[in-house]
Parts: C-alpha cells; sequence; structure tokens
C-alpha cells in the first residue's frame, strides 16, 4: 500500500463496527455513488449514511429494542435492503438474514428458533409473515422494505419520517457481541444459527484489503443474493468501506449481466463457480461461431497466453483486449470466485484472456473470508494462501499431507446459537475444523482435496445438509431408510442432491393388499408420491435431482450406524469412496 491507500487503511483500522465503515465512507466520498437499483435509482453516500441512522431510530421507535433479533427477507437485492441490514446493527439488533427461496415452514423453524421480534421484508411476503405472526410467540413487528402501496404494515420511508421529527440517541453496542446470525440448514428439529460478531466481519475485510487492491473508482456488479454471506461481505460491506459503487444486476441471465457490465462500466464481479462456468461456456460459443481464421487465431494467441500464465506472466491482459472489448467486460480487471470449488479449466480460460479470475475460500462460520489468491500470484486451482491474521494449517496429515483444514483468527464465529454441542465439535481451544479434507503446497497454499463433512454444495454454492431431507424422506410410513448425497455434475465441481431410498416392503404389503410384480409397481410408483411430497416442502436448491430404489437395507457399521462414505456409481449402486 503507498500513499492515500496507507492512510485510509489506517483510519478502517480503527472502525470495530459494520455501519462505522459507512459512516467512515461517507466522510471520505458524500456525494460519490454508493448503489445503483436495478430499477436505475442510485444513492450516494452521505443519503446512505443519513437513512441508515433515521431508520435505525425508526425501528427503535417501532417499539424494537437493542439486542432483539430483526429479520431481514428480500425478494431481490437492493439498497433499501443495504440500508435496513445497517439500520438494525445501528440501533443494537442483531439482523437474521433470510433465503428468500426457503419455504413457509423453513421461515417458521427459523424465527422460532431464534426468537424474532420482528421482520423487515419485501411488500408482496406482508401477508405471509401476517400469518406466521399469528403462529410465532414474540413475533410481533412487520415492516415493509417498499413504499407506494398500502401492505397494511408500516414502511422503511415512514419509519424514516417519523424519525426526523424525534430526537433518539443511538448508542454503539458491544462490537465483539453478536451481531448477525446466519442460519446453513433449513427445517431441521434444531437448525444452525452462526453467530458471527461486528468485529468478525470487520476484521475479516481488513484482512481481504490487505490482499485484494479495491478504489473508490470501482464499480462491483452485486449478482449473488444479499443474504449469502459470501455477497453480504466481499460484495457489498467491503466495496463500501472504500467508497466503490455497487451496481444491482438485474437478473442471473448471462446476457443481462453482460449488458449491466457493459453499461455500469462494471470493475469487479464476485460469483460462484456457476456462473463463471457459464459465461465461459457462452465464450467457447461464439468463438466456436467464428470463422476458421479467427479459430485458428484464438487457439494461437490462446496457447501462448497459457505459456505465460506457468510462469504468473498475464500476456492475455493484452493478447486478449480485442475480444474483451466486444463482448463488453473490457473494464474488468478482477474477478471473485467463492462459495463451492472452481474448475481447474473455468479459472485457466478466464485467466488466459486477461479477466483475472482469483479463488478465494472460507465459510459462514468465518465470516466468510479465510484465504484467497493475491492477483499477481494467482493459482486459480488453489485456494490460494491465508489472509493476514489468519493461521491455517492441516491437522492430522498424513503421509502425503492431507488432512482437515482448521483455521483460526478473529474471523472466526462465536459459535452456533443455542448449540453448545454443534460448537464443541467444531471450535476446539481457538481452533475451528473446517470439515474441509485439504493440503499446503511448498508457497504456502492450500489446495482442497475433499470434504469431511457430510455437507452437500450445490451449484449456487449454497449448503444443503442431508439429514434435514432424510429426516422428512423417513417420516413416510412407505420409506424404511434413506441416504441422501451428492452426486458430482458432468464437467463441473458442483454436486446433484441424489437420494439412496429403501422402500417398507411389509408395511407396503399390509396396507396396500399388493404382491409381487404388482407390488413392485406399486412401491415404485408410492415412492415418487413421498419424493415429490417431500421435495415440495424444500427450496427449490435442496430438492432431490434423482433417486435410487434400493431393495436390501443400506450398509451399516458394525453399532448400525448407516455408512456415509459413500458414493453412487454410474448405475446408481452405493460404493466406498475413493480415500483421497
Amino acid at each position: 500500500m503507498a500513499g492515500d491507500s496507507i492512510k485510509q487503511f489506517e483510519r478502517l483500522s480503527r472502525i470495530r463496527h459494520i455501519y462505522g465503515l459507512l459512516e467512515q465512507s461517507a466522510q471520505d466520498y458524500h456525494d460519490r455513488t454508493l448503489f445503483k437499483d436495478a430499477s436505475g435509482k442510485t444513492t450516494n453516500y452521505r443519503d446512505a449514511v443519513s437513512m441508515m441512522h433515521a431508520l435505525a431510530r425508526g425501528l427503535l421507535l417501532s417499539g424494537l429494542t437493542t439486542g432483539d433479533r430483526i429479520a431481514l427477507y428480500g425478494e431481490r437485492n437492493s439498497s433499501s435492503w443495504c440500508i435496513s441490514y445497517l439500520a438494525i446493527l445501528r440501533m443494537g439488533g442483531v439482523v437474521v438474514p433470510l433465503d428468500p427461496g426457503l419455504k413457509k415452514s423453513e421461515l417458521e423453524s427459523l424465527l422460532t428458533d431464534c426468537g424474532a421480534s420482528g421482520v423487515i421484508c419485501s411488500g408482496s411476503k406482508v401477508e405471509d409473515f401476517k400469518q406466521l405472526r399469528q403462529e410465532i410467540e414474540a413475533f410481533e413487528t412487520i415492516i415493509s422494505l417498499d413504499s407506494g402501496s398500502s401492505f397494511g404494515v408500516t414502511s422503511n420511508d415512514e419509519l424514516i419520517r417519523k424519525a426526523e421529527r424525534e430526537n433518539i440517541k443511538l448508542t454503539d453496542s458491544d462490537p465483539e457481541k453478536l451481531a448477525i446470525l446466519i442460519y446453513t440448514s433449513g427445517t431441521t428439529g434444531k437448525p444452525k444459527g452462526v453467530m458471527l460478531s461486528h468485529w468478525n466481519i470487520v476484521s475479516d475485510i481488513l484482512a481481504v484489503h490487505q490482499t485484494l487492491e479495491f478504489y473508490p473508482e470501482d464499480v462491483f456488479l452485486s449478482i449473488l443474493p444479499l443474504h449469502h454471506t459470501f455477497e453480504c461481505t466481499a460484495g457489498f460491506l467491503t466495496p463500501m468501506s472504500k467508497g466503490c459503487s455497487i451496481i444491482f444486476a438485474r437478473s442471473l441471465k448471462s446476457a443481462e449481466i453482460v449488458e449491466d457490465m457493459r453499461e455500469n462500466k462494471a470493475t469487479i464481479m464476485c460469483g460462484v463457480p456457476l456462473v463463471f462456468e457459464k459465461m465461459h461456456i457462452s465464450f467457447k460459443r461464439k468463438i466456436g461461431k467464428s470463422s476458421v481464421f479467427n479459430k485458428w487465431l484464438f487457439k494461437t494467441l490462446y496457447s501462448i497466453s497459457k505459456f505465460g500464465l506457468n510462469r504468473h506472466s498475464y500476456w492475455g491482459r493484452t493478447l486478449f483486449g480485442s475480444l474483451r472489448r466486444k463482448a463488453g467486460v473490457d473494464k474488468l480487471r478482477m474477478l471473485v470466485s467463492g462459495g463451492a470449488a472452481l474448475a481447474y479449466d473455468v479459472g485457466e480460460f478466464f485467466n488466459a484472456i486477461g479477466l483475472t479470475l482469483v479463488q478465494g475460500y472460507g465459510l459462514s462460520e468465518t465470516s466468510p473470508v479465510l484465504s484467497v489468491n493475491p492477483v499477481e500470484r494467482n493459482k486459480w486451482e488453489s485456494i490460494g494462501p491465508p489472509l493476514t491474521g489468519v493461521d491455517m494449517h492441516i491437522d492430522n496429515p498424513d503421509s502425503s499431507g492431507v488432512g482437515e483444514i482448521v483455521a483460526r483468527g478473529p474471523m472466526v464465529m462465536l459459535g452456533y446459537y443455542n448449540d453448545d454441542e454443534a460448537t464443541n465439535a467444531v471450535l476446539q481451544n481457538g481452533w475451528f475444523f473446517t470439515g474441509d479434507i485439504g493440503q499446503m503446497d511448498d508457497e504456502g497454499y492450500f489446495h482442497i482435496t475433499g470434504r469431511s463433512k457430510n455437507v452437500i454444495v450445490s451449484a449456487a454454492g449454497k449448503n444443503v445438509y442431508p439429514e434435514e431431507i432424510e429426516m422428512l424422506l423417513n417420516a413416510s410410513p412407505y420409506i424404511l431408510e434413506s441416504l441422501v448425497l451428492g452426486r458430482r455434475q458432468k464437467n463441473s465441481a458442483a454436486e446433484d442432491v441424489t437420494a439412496v431410498i429403501v422402500p417398507d416392503r411389509d408395511f407396503i404389503m399390509q396396507h396396500e393388499d399388493l404382491e409381487g410384480h404388482e407390488e413392485m409397481r406399486s412401491a415404485e410408483d408410492l415412492i415418487e408420491r413421498e419424493v415429490k411430497t417431500v421435495c415440495a416442502h424444500l427450496a427449490d436448491f435442496k430438492r432431490i435431482k434423482k433417486y435410487y430404489i434400493r431393495q436390501e437395507e443400506l450398509p451399516k457399521t458394525t453399532t448400525r450406524k448407516v455408512k456415509r462414505f459413500l458414493e453412487l456409481d454410474n448405475y446408481g449402486n452405493l460404493v466406498e469412496r475413493q480415500r483421497v
């Protein structure tokens, strides 16, 4: 760092509260655009901090108090969501970001578990939350994110106007106490809520700034949902802390993303591997439709660029300047991938054509970033070296140096909400056991080679917990037992949710009065119906993509527990997973 960057970082390093990042940036960049909504509406830093303070006072006037759990539900990314998030924190509340893809029963489970006092939500969902209010004790306050229509509840704008007539002093909360509660599972009997403090998040942002450079002139294109910890920290709070502009994409359609990039001169975008895989495919299709000469030229230049990459020379930035201009992405200077493993060929392609794509690593439990590749020493096949202030090592490595990745640092969570058993299982003597299996190379870069946890990571980077789905399947009287696991998608590091189901043949025979082949057909029909019923109660990303019916019981350990170190072969048979 040099000059103004050093001075700005020194100011940032004194901040301990998340809302302090906006307060500081508003002093430095008051007239600069902070947000641009998909509608085209813009908000500068001066107005954003003013609205944050007013809404924080308005929330206190509405009856909410310091320490209250306040849910935040937005159907799409918006400046209103961001200001609501900051205002909840500024008034001393605990913000509970909710996934808009969750079903009503899942929302009820989470709101009940955290003891939410209220919610700020999209106007179209007000009626759903009114119904939930009748079922959940202590859940009373419903506030609409949207204005201009009557939803039968107060809105953010009304609270802001009300606060302008009142004089309420805002006080700072303890930066190391609970401030954000992020749920990483759905409707299990005891959902896991990751508890994060202001300092967890701020320390993570400060550490990121010491590896990746951001400038006030940068324009971030925000495409991932803001309730996703990766987007909230990396695509919202981090750029806000450096005076950058944040553009909310109109959709996740590749064509519209590229249009938004071009029209807004976007310089940085965070995404999950699925986004970059689609962009990769789009590029390849366009190249495939070009003339014979252009195909030959691309292949030749690509080979030269790859040769340079092996020596950390990024010749593609010059060689493919024309290609990037034609594609409308010539202003992009950095893409950041996280949330799931990035396929090697995708990382290589983007870097070879001069679009710097770096891969980072982390979990909701770590705010989330633990490591990231530096731009000029980028190994896209790795998750990079640890951030400054992060200790990472391989626990109990085998002869090849492979073992579980463990980490410690100020960004590691406080624990799981109301779940000491789960907390103690992953937090030991200050170390967080990630559940990911990997190794460290000679240059201190970490490489993930597998996962010890049962969690399935979807193409969008969302976590799917198989026990939750198994519980619902096994509740059916027609199902004896089930095993839910991830199955790797073709040419992708992402996994599809797959199930192996054992029908309860005795129950089916007794209650359907069938036998022989007729009974077999009936069992298949019943299982199909039960799977559809379960999926209807799950968020889309959790739904079973394929299932197999197994006639014999699932493989068990000597203590009669279902073996989980299994995978499916091409024929749907359970086989021992190949160990790392």
